[in-house]
């Protein structure tokens, strides 16, 4: 053999290539299968019911980050240790400000005005007089207080004064049709009437929602809607209305007023006033303890926000339903600068205020 040879097959670990093999093949068979500690598990996952892995949620989660990398999991370990501190820090604030902040700091309007600017209602004045001299004061309580939501044949129900022949009265929503109710309208959005610009397609639109209550066996239609006004583009309750300006407002809701009333139904001007936004209009909405508060002045009052409702006091309405939030830091409701002051004094409304349930 030739020398130069000798030092390369003379290593006894190297693999022979020569044809002088046992076996006549170049290559060992076994080469190329896999030995015991290099053997891989399948690419096909095991049934649950043969597997050996823990289960539980705890595992679940760990096989869930294995392998993902550390961005994951710090981005997991922020998110929680924020929301640690946005739970402990709302547990503190709630415990501080669980009482509600003052409230009630419009200026008083003390006593009640009568009203009137109308002629039209002093025989209706008239009856009611001689009607409430005879009722009991339970019968006094039960046509100034309602059943409940839902609990009548309409959304609203009040009770009845039996003993002088006063009976329930049905309030039924809404602005736009009959709630709650099969075989009737969807009427078009107040925001689609109003910017026709027609009088007269708003008065017929309004005796068609009046005639169809008036079948229905309602009483108190609770519409039609010019609060809000539309300060809020993404105000909830926009589209109910005729438009962001408010002598529009007015004159579209004057004539849907007449169309109702025409028809022995008594419609329902609302949400007087300020009713700009749906988030946070009542108490302990998201924890808060108070309604928000929309605070005007007095020109931006009269000139923007009760316009529209000084039209339907002219137009006769025969009720007013005031809002759930504040105006000035004084509920709606329980507001007597707006009710005493602007609303019966100043325009003066004659007919009968109803809540914004429950407000």
């Amino acid at each position: 053999m030739d020398p130069s040879k000798e030092g390369l097959l003379g290593d006894k670990s190297r693999r022979s290539y020569d044809r002088d093999t046992e076996d006549g093949s170049d290559i060992d068979a076994t080469d190329y299968l896999p030995r015991e500690d290099q053997k891989e598990e399948s690419s096909f996952p095991k049934p649950a019911f043969l597997s050996t892995r823990p289960t539980g949620c705890f595992a679940v989660l760990k096989r869930l980050f294995q392998g993902r990398s550390r961005l994951c999991l710090f981005v997991v370990a922020l998110a929680f240790i924020m929301w640690i501190v946005i739970s402990v820090g709302g547990a503190v604030m709630y415990k501080k400000f669980k009482g509600a902040p003052p409230t009630g700091l419009s200026p008083p309007w003390y006593p009640t005005p009568k009203g009137g600017i109308s002629k039209n209602w002093a025989e209706s004045y008239r009856k009611a007089g001689e009607m409430v001299s005879k009722m009991t004061l339970p019968e006094k309580v039960n046509i100034t207080t309602g059943t409940g939501w839902m609990m009548g044949l309409a959304v609203g129900t009040t009770g009845p004064a039996v003993h002088v022949g006063f009976p329930q009265l049905q309030l039924q929503d809404g602005p736009l049709g009959i709630r709650f109710a099969d075989n009737a309208t969807a009427f078009p959005a107040g925001v689609t009437v109003g910017a026709t610009w027609n009088k007269e397609l708003m008065y017929e639109r309004g005796k068609a929602h009046g005639q169809e209550a008036r079948g229905k066996g309602i009483n108190v239609l609770l519409g039609p809607c010019v609060g809000p006004l539309g300060r809020l583009p993404a105000g909830g309750r926009n589209w109910e209305g005729f438009g962001a300006d408010p002598y529009l407002q007015g004159i579209a809701a004057a004539e849907t007023i007449k169309g109702i009333q025409e028809q022995g139904v008594m419609a329902t001007i609302k949400h007087f006033v300020a009713n700009e936004q749906e988030h946070f209009r009542q108490s302990w909405e998201w924890g808060l303890p108070n309604a928000i508060s929309s605070n005007i002045d007095d020109r931006a009052m009269h000139e923007l926000y009760a316009w529209p409702f000084l039209d339907a006091v002219k137009a006769g309405v025969a009720s007013v339903m005031c809002s759930y939030n504040q105006v000035n830091n004084s509920y709606a409701c329980d507001n007597s600068k707006l009710l005493n002051g602007i609303l019966k004094d100043e325009m003066g409304f004659q007919g009968f205020v109803t809540l914004h349930r429950p407000g």
